[in-house]
């Protein structure tokens, strides 16, 4: 026992000890005139374990509480002390005998155990008598500090100040923390970490501001196709992408916006799928067909207040702010569109030109006369040309312009997607000066022109491919010198 207050409380017991053997709770009682803190009795039992173990103190006979009765080495023994160790508790209540259980738990030897527990619970009698139970203070506190001493480690049962208090908690704690804490460094550095994500360049699925737990042992691993990874760019700046080429595969993008991988297309996983797509428009009609956005005609057509564009700006910053604030452009023409429905019902996409001049109207239904039942969704898209309504499409034509969209009859929300091409520079958080022109037909690849890369840096080119319910985001980064 190292603390000041140890050291004056265990030689209060010894010299009552020199007066002649006494209990436990004359040793105690002895004691807590010299104690700091006397809410904490339970961790004194701690000092007079050590005492026995030092040899200054030995078991001289046994109380009639049932506890021990101490003295000095070659102590006389008046007759009135009943002679041989304490070993036999006093009756007790169930929940003193379950603290002098707790408290004695980790004393190795027997013997010296059943000591302890006697001694414990002729303690609680005496502080029960006296009107204060709750001064024995935490029972696991009592118990750790008699196990250190057991066991011979140093520790401090009563706390002189708060620099005593904090010399045992590193002693208790210490090695554990210390355990801890490299458990968990080697975990950072060989097993995984934590990531935050501070750009819109993996959004939807991934938002600035979210944390990612990477795992690094995979590091020698091919990761799978459509995999988040984790690396770095050379210039020591970690970036987080979406792994769609594997070593050797010749890759490509096809006119209907699909990932060609050696010739052949792929299909993302439907949970990829989903966490790529970004919505354009999202409306949920109430029960009186009404959404924010939608207004209502005298036929009970249901019509989008706006035309829409491919390049409608989608990403906010963490204030809420459009981040892409590009002009919409009336050549624009990609559109995705599918309506949930609950019984008949028709969705129309009107094509219009930059001066509202409808240039095609293509509607599909279901669930009306001569139709067939209702399905639990419509859809229309109209990308680079490529028409398709519902699972049907036509190749041959090529529309231009914004669309318009509307509904009629059990339509209960309507979801609107979008193709994309961008550049922006992530570090200084802007993207061009002009929109890009995004052409292409069913027959040849896309083409994006007027890509004006206003400034030197850091770029990323940006293909966003909303198309037949799958999504694709690709990006890639360009340096601008």
């Amino acid at each position: 026992m190292t603390g000041i207050a140890d050291a004056r409380m265990s030689a209060r017991m010894l010299a009552r000890l020199a007066e002649g053997p006494a209990a436990v709770e004359d040793l105690l009682a002895a004691a807590r005139d010299a104690a700091p803190d006397p809410g904490r009795e339970g961790a004194w039992h701690a000092l007079v374990h050590a005492l026995v173990r030092a040899g200054k103190v030995e078991v001289v006979g046994r109380a009639d509480s049932g506890a021990a009765v101490y003295g000095l080495p070659g102590t006389v023994v008046p007759p009135s002390v009943e002679a041989g160790p304490a070993a036999i508790p006093p009756p007790a209540s169930p929940r003193d005998s379950r603290v002098a259980l707790a408290v004695a738990s980790r004393v190795r030897d027997p013997e010296e155990r059943g000591r302890v527990v006697a001694d414990v619970l002729a303690h609680l009698a005496a502080l029960a008598a006296a009107g204060r139970s709750k001064a024995f203070g935490p029972v696991p506190l009592a118990r750790d500090v008699l196990a250190r001493v057991d066991r011979g480690r140093a520790t401090i049962a009563c706390p002189e100040n708060g620099w005593e208090r904090l010399m045992r908690f590193v002693r208790h704690e210490g090695l554990s923390i210390l355990t801890t804490g490299a458990v968990l460094a080697c975990l950072y550095l060989f097993v995984a970490e934590f990531r935050v994500v501070p750009t819109n360049s993996m959004r939807p699925g991934i938002a600035p501001g979210d944390r990612l737990l990477v795992y690094k042992l995979s590091r020698r691993e091919v990761p799978d196709r459509f995999a988040l990874v984790v690396f770095d760019d050379g210039a020591g700046t970690k970036l987080v992408k979406r792994l769609v080429g594997l070593p050797g595969e010749a890759l490509a993008i096809d006119a209907q916006g699909d990932l060609v991988v050696d010739g052949k297309v792929v299909v993302k996983p439907p949970a990829v799928a989903a966490a790529v797509r970004e919505p354009l428009v999202r409306s949920t009609f109430d029960v009186v067909g009404k959404a924010d956005g939608w207004s209502a005609d005298a036929e009970g057509w249901r019509r989008y207040a706006r035309p829409l564009h491919a390049d409608e700006p989608a990403y906010v910053d963490e204030n809420g702010a459009l981040e892409h604030s590009v002009p919409p452009r009336p050549e624009a023409h990609d559109v995705y569109v599918t309506a949930a429905v609950t019984g008949p019902a028709r969705l129309r996409v009107t094509f219009v030109d930059r001066h509202r001049r409808a240039t095609r109207v293509v509607e599909t239904g279901a669930g009306g006369p001569g139709e067939p039942a209702a399905p639990t969704t419509l859809s229309i898209s109209l990308v680079d040309g490529v028409l398709r309504v519902g699972d049907v499409e036509t190749r041959d034509q090529f529309f231009g312009g914004a669309a318009t969209v509307a509904v009629h009859g059990a339509v209960a929300s309507v979801a609107i997607d979008r193709v994309k091409v961008d550049a922006w520079m992530p570090a200084h958080r802007h993207g061009m000066n002009y929109a890009p022109t995004l052409t292409g037909t069913a027959e040849g690849p896309w083409r994006a022109e007027g890509l004006l890369f206003h400034m030197p840096g850091a770029w990323q080119l940006v293909f966003e491919l909303r198309l037949g319910g799958r999504a694709l985001r690709l990006v890639d980064d360009v340096a601008v010198r």
